[in-house]
């Protein structure tokens, strides 16, 4: 039987997208899950686009051509949409950027992740929508040696902001059923905690805090975070901007 609750996730090959996918999936969602790497989630509910969000041509042509088509939001009682797929981005002062990497995290952290959230806001019309979009605590503390990711993320939180400010001055005649959470998820056992404990204190001066939080055992399990965001999606009357902490 097919599922009337659908959902895009981003980077769901590891970490938390992957967590946030089966979450949704063991809730009856049909999952649609992007990422550079395949990925193989054995249920009929699940379908896998192989696709590299650094490449908004790529992003354009498929969510405008394909998406559009193959997933009609009229077919669903209702839509979320997670933007969990990062990247660290380049590691050290700024002196040492390299241009081409400092442009794509923004495309992949920020650029990508608010055009979305206005695509899905034109492609759902009336159909009640879930926006969950995965921040952290860079984006409102700045950290020597992590510019971009601090960076990027900050201005995807004021991007977040942003949709409610726009909700709470949109005519009555024009309020709909949509909400977004900006959702901290903690320091969680992923690929990028790995990234980060691999670098050179000379790059990150405060790789030890990394170091620490995995050698005491603090890193959250992604199945944690992933519950948080799965409750998100199916709740009702929500405010249109929201943010939250695991656990909170």
């Amino acid at each position: 039987m097919a599922s009337d609750k659908l959902c895009v996730v981003t980077g769901t090959s590891a970490g938390i997208g992957r967590a946030v996918a089966e979450a949704l999936l063991a809730r009856d969602w049909r999952v649609l899950g992007i990422a550079r790497r395949e990925v193989r989630l054995h249920d009929h509910n699940y379908t896998h686009v192989r696709l590299d969000l650094a490449d908004v041509d790529a992003v354009e042509r498929y969510f405008v051509d394909e998406f559009s088509r193959e997933f009609p939001a009229h077919d669903y009682r209702r839509v979320g949409l997670v933007n969990n797929a990062g990247l660290i981005g380049p590691l050290g002062p700024l002196p040492k950027l390299d241009l081409h990497a400092l442009r794509d995290t923004f495309t992949v952290n920020t650029v990508v992740p608010i055009w979305l959230m206005g695509y899905f806001q034109r492609h759902c019309g009336n159909t009640p929508l879930r926006i969950v979009n995965v921040s952290t605590g860079a984006a409102v503390v700045a950290r020597a040696g992590q510019v971009a990711y601090c960076a990027s993320k900050a201005a995807l939180l004021t991007g977040s902001r942003v949709f409610g400010d726009e909700a709470a001055h949109a005519p009555a005649t024009e309020h709909k059923d949509a909400a977004l959470l900006s959702y901290e998820p903690g320091m969680v056992d992923t690929e990028m905690q790995t990234q980060i404990r691999g670098t050179s204190s000379e790059d990150l001066p405060g790789v030890q805090r990394f170091l620490d939080a995995y050698g005491q055992g603090r890193l959250a399990d992604a199945a944690r975070p992933a519950r948080e965001i799965a409750d998100f999606l199916a709740k009702d009357h929500l405010p249109a901007f929201s943010e939250a902490k695991i656990g909170g």
